[in-house]
């Protein structure tokens, strides 16, 4: 009987160990590894945007910041709240999937002269980043899925050539 319970603390244990040191090792479930590590759904990444974008308003504090994420809820535009909340000159907002331009509320807090950022998966960010008028930042990869292909959240500065790319219509 003692082995039997050492056997299942053992396992617990070990189990509990690969989430906390090494996630993507973890023996989880099919359903629970993509949305936990691979894919959209999952967060990494979200805490050192929300990092970034507060070490930036600190040292910018007359100056607001207008962060656009993919999606109008859940995981993107509810973490980087739920980090940023005490930041009254951050706004974060959602604005919508799939992109092969930059959304318009996105142009016009630049052409208001705020600090514009876009948040957005990989996978989701159709067409080269330069031709939006946007400057990568950084990213934060998620778990390699089982076909091999491995997503990304990316944090871009909208720069100011949004201005000019989108005033002269070639968007």
């Amino acid at each position: 009987m003692v082995f039997i319970l050492a056997f299942f603390v053992a396992q617990a244990v070990i189990f509990d160990y690969q989430l906390l040191t090494n996630p993507q090792r973890a023996n989880l479930p099919r359903s629970e590894r993509s949305g936990y590590l691979e894919e959209w759904t999952a967060g990494q990444g979200i805490k050192e945007i929300a990092d970034y974008i507060r070490r930036e308003q600190t040292a910018n504090p007359k100056d607001k910041f207008v962060v656009g994420t993919e999606g109008y809820f859940g995981t993107l535009p509810d973490g980087l709240q739920m980090y940023l909340n005490d930041m009254r000159e951050v706004i974060v907002i959602g604005v919508g999937l799939n992109f092969d331009k930059l959304p318009s509320e996105l142009v016009n807090s630049k052409k208001a002269g705020n600090k514009t950022f876009f948040v957005v998966n990989n996978s989701r960010l159709h067409g080269s980043s330069e031709s939006l008028g946007l400057t990568q930042i950084n990213f934060f990869q998620k778990a390699i899925a089982p076909n091999r292909v491995r997503d990304s959240l990316l944090l871009f500065s909208v720069n100011d050539q949004v201005i000019k790319i989108y005033s002269e219509g070639k968007r």
